[in-house]
């Protein structure tokens, strides 16, 4: 197993540049994209689910104030 102690300067800046070129950084782009669209709809529906228990709990308490 390679610690950071036994890793020379020109292994840790090539291990830096690898991690750094644009393809890496165009793949993580468009995975952060894709999972940026997901948490939006998946927030998106959350907040409609509580819009419509809001709504039912709103008609529920409505209905018990005129008994």
């Amino acid at each position: 197993m390679i610690t950071n102690d036994s890793v020379d300067d020109d292994q840790k800046n090539t291990t830096i540049h690898i991690n750094t070129s644009r393809a890496t950084k165009k793949r993580f782009s468009t995975l952060a994209r894709k999972n940026n669209q997901k948490l939006k709809d998946w927030i998106l529906e959350a907040m409609e689910e509580k819009a419509e228990c809001i709504k039912k709990s709103r008609s529920s308490i409505s209905s018990l104030q005129y008994k």
